[in-house]
């Protein structure tokens, strides 16, 4: 068998496929592991953006009292000087 009679063989051709098919299918695996990863990572960062800014978020605790009723009566006061 020459060596161009070779390369036209059954076995040849079928182990050339192979290696296109195994070829395609590490890059599709890796491709969806950084796909993964970057997902990961994208939410890990979301939720450490969300949990830094609650400081910054609206201070949703009751005013207290005595602060209220001191406000009212400044209120009261200044509408009985108008």
């Amino acid at each position: 068998m020459s060596h161009c009679e070779e390369l036209h063989s059954p076995a040849h051709l079928g182990r050339t496929h192979m290696e296109t098919m195994l070829g395609f299918a590490g890059v599709v695996g890796i491709t969806m592991l950084a796909l993964f990863a970057a997902l990961a990572l994208q939410s890990a960062l979301l939720h450490l953006t969300i949990r830094l800014m609650q400081p910054a978020t609206a201070d949703r605790r009751p005013a207290r009292v005595a602060v209220a009723h001191g406000t009212r009566m400044v209120a009261r006061a200044f509408q009985m000087q108008r």
